[in-house]
């Protein structure tokens, strides 16, 4: 913590420099001749500070000046994602994040939502939130949040990497063969493989297999 002093007095004789603690109780006191007058305070803790200069010149005249404060502040804000974050792979196109933030002098905090080249979208208060970022197109995206106090200290999320997959709804040919096989036979129109992201084709709440983008039309499940 720096404090700089300066005098205006042809007479100037003396100032005294005091330093209180958020209590308001003196912790130093610091008196020189010199102007302008410079001090560097070391090994405070975190903490609100308080401190005024007064002065006086050589025929007795004093002055004192307003007193300020200032906040010492070292330590980053604690940042995390709630376990209802979404993460990894999932069959929806809306990404939910719900952040919690401490820190005493909080200014901000900002979660980030990327596609692979890009920020999609964000959102910032002054203390933790959820939001629901909505109608997203299907693909890949990166989740991370930040958050700042009145000090510029800054902490940062782990980023988290989504995968929003399009649940493909096909109708199928069931029918059996010889030998105690089930044949299954999907087709799939150039709409549902062009979507340029794998698919997985689900039967009965359960993947079995997934399909990237094909020529061909039609899979046979023995």
């Amino acid at each position: 913590m720096t404090v700089n002093i300066s005098v205006a007095d042809s007479n100037f004789a003396n100032l005294t420099v005091n330093l209180y603690n958020s209590d308001r109780s003196l912790n130093q006191s610091n008196f020189s001749t010199s102007n302008p007058y410079f001090i560097n305070y070391t090994g405070l803790s975190d903490a609100i500070y308080y401190f005024n200069v007064s002065s006086y010149d050589l025929l007795g005249n004093s002055n004192s000046s307003e007193t300020r404060n200032v906040t010492l502040d070292t330590i980053n804000p604690a940042i995390y994602f709630y376990n209802n974050t979404n993460n990894g792979s999932l069959y929806q196109n809306w990404v939910f994040a719900n952040i919690s933030v401490a820190d005493s002098n909080l200014d901000s905090v900002t979660i980030y939502l990327y596609n692979s080249t890009s920020l999609v979208n964000s959102s910032t208060s002054s203390s933790g939130f959820s939001i629901n970022f909505t109608n997203l197109a299907y693909g890949n995206y990166f989740l991370n949040a930040s958050a700042n106090d009145s000090s510029s200290n800054i902490n940062k999320t782990d980023t988290y990497n989504l995968a929003l997959l399009e649940e493909v709804v096909l109708s199928a040919t069931d029918g059996s063969t010889g030998g105690g096989y089930r044949l299954v036979q999907y087709n799939l129109t150039d709409a549902q493989l062009s979507g340029g992201i794998s698919k997985y084709l689900r039967m009965r709440e359960k993947i079995l297999f997934e399909i990237s983008n094909q020529t061909h039309t039609n899979f046979k499940l023995f």
